[in-house]
């Protein structure tokens, strides 16, 4: 039997607000833009949640991915 591990993802309140503001921000850079960013960090973060441990600890307890395509990681 194969076990799979899902952690819940804790977003900060200033985190989220960083989130939603660059999403709108690449909205107004390209149309469409903000929607495949978005796209793109949920499949990162759907990676995260069902495969915890694939990335390096970047602090303390912290895993970070990089977001393909954009400067950003989470």
């Amino acid at each position: 039997a194969i076990w799979a591990m899902t952690l819940p993802l804790k977003f900060l309140r200033a985190a989220q607000q960083e989130y939603v503001n660059a999403i709108k921000w690449y909205e107004t850079r390209r149309r469409g833009l903000g929607l495949r960013f978005y796209q793109t960090v949920e499949g990162v973060l759907d990676t995260l949640t069902e495969s915890p441990h694939l990335n390096a600890i970047v602090h303390r307890n912290a895993r970070a991915a990089k977001v393909a395509g954009f400067p950003y990681c989470v």
